[in-house]
């Protein structure tokens, strides 16, 4: 197997394991909301939890492959795909401590 393709599967395997800890702790996919940006610019889905909308995204930095949560409390700004990075980590980060990420990055103690 092409490691390219295989970084590219266990880098969406966390993503879907950051976004299933967005619904763990309350958040509901709102695929609606930005469907257009989706399609236009390849972001994923966001999760709306308590008039905050999420998205994680995977970016590189410094050659090290990262997972960022990006968030905006404007539905505007998501229908534009417009949102601020409020956390980032590596994708190398063990499960637990992701989870832990996460829940700081959507203020849950």
């Amino acid at each position: 197997m092409n490691q390219n393709h295989s970084d590219s599967q266990r880098t969406e395997k966390v993503l879907e394991f950051v976004e299933s800890i967005f619904v763990k702790y309350g958040a509901v996919p709102v695929p609606e909301i930005n469907e257009h940006s989706r399609e236009a610019f390849g972001l994923r889905v966001y999760y709306e939890r308590r008039d905050t909308y999420y998205r994680a995204e995977a970016s590189s930095f410094d050659g090290k492959e990262v997972i960022l949560i990006c968030a905006t409390n404007d539905p505007d700004e998501v229908r534009a795909g417009v949102d601020e990075t409020i956390a980032a980590f590596p994708v190398s980060l063990p499960g637990e401590k992701m989870e832990r990420e996460v829940l700081a990055a959507l203020e849950i103690n």
